[in-house]
């Protein structure tokens, strides 16, 4: 056999060895893996790889309880803010009534005045019957209802209609 010769034989291709080869190769890669991650382990040695997945790790557990701080911080805001929505409420709610009781106090004076004045003249001018009609709608829209309609509106109502031109008359 000459050189030529085997230099062919070198390049024939053996499919069964070729095919047994890398199977032999891709199983002795995977049990060299397997060693080296337990002797790693064994020897509490740690390669580039496995800091950089502690590292990342550790990083994301940081980052993980920055944000639950975060949300618990949130929840506190939102609970404070709440409760002085409720408080707003309420402050608002108690100056509506005080507002209502004031404005009822200020129209039961000016509903008197007004009767009071009207029935010693014995006439209402139209002006006065405008205002006394305005001033009982206020009235009873803040909350007053007791003296209006018993007695001051009938008075009043029962009262002629008298302009500085007219004499007295009945509405």
């Amino acid at each position: 056999m000459g050189i030529s010769e085997a230099v062919q034989e070198l390049f024939k291709i053996d499919y069964k060895t070729m095919i047994m080869s890398i199977i032999i190769i891709a199983v002795a890669l995977v049990v060299l893996k397997e060693f080296n991650d337990k002797f790693v382990k064994l020897f509490g040695i740690e390669t580039p790889r496995m800091k950089k997945e502690r590292e990342s790790r550790e990083e994301n557990e940081k980052i993980n309880e920055k944000l639950k701080e975060i949300q618990e911080k949130q929840h506190e805001l939102s609970q404070k803010s709440n409760e002085a929505d409720i408080r707003i409420d309420k402050q608002i709610s108690e100056i509506g009534n005080l507002l209502n009781s004031l404005t009822v106090a200020s129209m039961r004076s000016t509903l008197w005045r007004i009767h009071t004045e009207s029935t010693e003249r014995e006439y209402i001018t139209p002006e006065g019957l405008k205002t006394f009609t305005e001033c009982g709608k206020l009235y009873e829209e803040a909350g007053g209802d007791d003296i209006y309609h018993e007695k001051l509106y009938p008075d009043v109502m029962a009262l002629p209609i008298k302009t500085k031109d007219t004499p007295k008359s009945k509405h």
